[in-house]
């Protein structure tokens, strides 16, 4: 039946029960019927894929009608999202169902992800989606069924998927696509090449497109040569990523003259490609003129030297340009000279990564150290990983001591290099006691680190200036004597919240490491103890490790929004019973500090979205924790406490008096006027 007029007439008596395999089936029926408000979105499964912990889940089987299916998907209004994870292989019941996709106006996103591809693919007809997933392996078949059905897909505007030529050639068609987000095609069957090429110029030139992304299509020079001519005609694409597309320095230069006079692209990427010097040299002529890219990525590029003093020697002029990605190239001391005489006179610049340019030795970061002294930069985040540093850690040093704009800072390592040792560590966090604006440093991989090391960040850690929030230092194995450095260097540091390490089974730290995590986190000695200790920390290790004696600690100090109330949070939790006693020198003047202590810590407002907090103040209420506090002031102070009673009786009898007679007066003037009165 395909006349929805017929299901119309039919839906008040048919049995959910006749047109459906299941009772799993039947329910979703059910509850799309009546919009069940929790049903926001849906997966459409076979009997191969099922997920026995998914309740919005239809599992297409012999016996479900799927013109009734596709009706009630039709008519619901609460379903947003849709999975289709099978097909129907018949293109009639495919159509069926897909009939409800087409009525369907609330419907915006959809998900296809399944192994059997077929004709049925070819009745998709979603007018009114506007994401389309595809994330499926494509045989030549396939891939052209999908691309009939994706031709009614008019009010498209983001695609995900697979990519074909000629996906991408209905893509052109579609005049409301924003944004195409190519997946990798792991068998490789479907590279673009110049017919490609050939789309995305039309592409480019009939859509207004903002992002596109070509990750591993292998392009080619000749499909980039077409590409770019429809790229001069664009004014609307604000991200491209080309990466690993076979592009050598020929299919740069036709790109680097559409960027002369481009204003609309930020974002470019260009890594893992072979542009070389040439290719470089051609895309840095272009950066003198163009004024709106803003980060740019030509890592795995096989330039040197020569392509980076080119590149340097454009950003004299270009003022827009804001991150620039130069990793594992052919770099040494001289291109990186040029670029940190470059580096010390550009106010835009604010990220440079120049991690695996092995080339590079102390000559060159002396060169980059002196710009970061240069009070015209304004860099924020410095990556030099798998770059020895050596003695060049000591010129680093002296540079991050006066350098007020870095934020983030990478020396890791790798592939058994060594990047920083126990020395470099050293003299680097004492450029580093004087720093006031780092945020991030990643040590990791640099297994030359050991405790002595991680000791020398006390100096560091302890430095009022100190404004570190995140520490990275991935498989180092510096066991039980580096964490208990570790320990020791944030003892009194109140800024650090990630400790993040891990490898070789979390450092090697054994029980007697986490217990002096834990003692770092809530000292339980006493509460004085407690108070003074580390309420600032929100992970160590890992986010997702889970350690009875750290976690809770950690939970606490992440939910707080001051570091006082992860410290009463921490106290009440620890101590079933306060001690009043080393209060009783101040005599009843700290009885109502007692109190009012209590009541901030029950109704704490920056803690009330913790379902540990709630159930804490839950206690103490029931368990009157405050009327014993209470009671042992009392209990302690007897003599006291009666005198003080005395003495507020007396206080109250002669505010009463004072009340009378000051009334006895108001009285006798009335009395006075009323006399007055009378008499005139």
């Amino acid at each position: 039946m395909s006349d929805y007029q017929g299901y119309d007439a039919l839906v008040a008596t048919v049995r959910l029960k006749d047109i459906t395999s299941s009772a799993g089936n039947r329910a979703i029926l059910h509850r799309m019927k009546n919009n069940d408000p929790a049903l926001e979105y849906l997966y459409i499964s076979s009997p191969d894929n099922i997920n026995p912990d998914e309740p919005n889940q239809y599992v297409l089987r012999e016996g479900d009608d799927l013109g009734w299916l596709g009706y009630f998907i039709g008519e619901n209004f609460t379903l947003t999202e849709m999975y289709v994870h099978h097909v129907p292989a018949d293109i009639g019941q495919a159509r069926e169902m897909f009939k409800g996709f087409e009525r369907n106006k609330t419907i915006t996103s959809v998900d296809i992800d399944t192994n059997v591809l077929n004709e049925g693919l070819s009745a998709m007809n979603m007018p009114h989606v506007k994401s389309i997933g595809f994330d499926c392996q494509l045989e030549r078949d396939a891939a052209h069924c999908f691309a009939l059905g994706l031709r009614q897909c008019k009010s498209l505007k983001s695609y995900f998927g697979m990519l074909t030529v000629e996906i991408l050639t209905v893509l052109s068609t579609l005049p409301m696509v924003k944004n195409i987000i190519a997946h990798v095609d792991e068998a490789g069957n479907n590279t673009l090449g110049r017919e490609g090429g050939v789309a995305l110029e039309q592409l480019l030139r009939k859509n207004k497109l903002n992002h596109l992304d070509l990750d591993a299509r292998f392009i080619g020079d000749e499909g980039l040569e077409m590409m770019a001519a429809g790229l001069v005609h664009n004014k609307s694409l604000t991200e491209c990523c080309l990466s690993n597309n076979n592009i050598s320095g020929e299919g740069v230069k036709a790109l680097a003259v559409a960027l002369v006079d481009n204003r609309s692209i930020r974002a470019l990427n260009l890594g893992q490609n072979n542009i070389g010097d040439e290719g470089l040299k051609a895309l840095a002529s272009s950066l003198t003129h163009n004024q709106g890219l803003r980060v740019l990525n030509i890592s795995d590029n096989s330039f040197g030297d020569e392509g980076l003093e080119a590149l340097a020697n454009s950003l004299a002029s270009n003022r827009k340009l804001r991150g620039l990605h130069l990793c594992n190239n052919n770099i040494g001391d001289t291109g990186l000279l040029a670029l940190a005489v470059s580096l010390a006179q550009n106010r835009a610049l604010r990220v440079i990564s120049l991690s695996g340019n092995t080339a590079i030795t102390e000559i060159g970061l002396t060169a980059m150290a002196r710009a970061l002294q240069s009070r015209k930069c304004k860099l924020e985040d410095l990556c030099l990983d798998r770059i020895h540093i050596g003695d060049g850690g000591k010129v680093l040093a002296r540079a991050l001591s006066i350098n007020k704009s870095l934020v983030s800072l990478s020396l890791t390592c790798g592939g058994g290099m060594v990047s920083i040792s126990d020395d470099g560590l050293r003299a680097l966090t004492a450029g580093l006691s004087h720093n006031c604006t780092l945020r991030e440093l990643d040590l990791s991989e640099n297994t030359a680190i050991t405790a002595i090391g991680l000791s020398h960040l006390r100096q560091y850690l302890w430095a009022p200036s100190c404004a570190l929030e995140s520490l990275s230092i991935y498989c180092i194995n510096f066991g039980d004597e580096g964490a208990f450095a570790l320990v020791d260097a944030l003892t009194r540091n109140k800024s650090l919240k990630e400790l993040l390490f891990g490898g070789v089974r979390y450092a090697g730290i054994t029980v007697a490491g986490w217990e002096a995590f834990s003692k770092l986190l809530c000292d339980s000695s006493s509460a004085n103890n407690m108070y003074l200790s580390n309420h600032t920390l929100q992970t160590i290790c890992h986010s997702w490790l889970w350690r009875d004696n750290i976690t809770p600690w950690l939970k606490a100090n992440g939910d707080s929004q001051s570091q006082s109330t992860a410290a009463k949070y921490k106290i009440l939790k620890r101590i079933s019973d306060l001690n009043m006693v080393p209060f009783f020198q101040w005599d009843l003047k700290f009885l109502p500090l007692v109190k009012s202590w209590f009541q901030t810590v029950t109704s704490c407002p920056d803690m009330k979205s913790s379902d540990e907090w709630i159930k804490l103040a839950t206690s103490i209420r029931s368990r009157g924790r405050e009327l014993s506090a209470m009671y042992k002031f009392v209990r302690g102070m007897p003599v006291l406490v009666a005198y003080n009673y005395k003495q507020y009786l007396m206080q109250q009898l002669r505010s009463i008096r004072a009340m009378k007679s000051k009334l006895q007066e108001e009285i006798q003037g009335l009395e006075e006027r009323e006399r007055r009165l009378m008499e005139a």
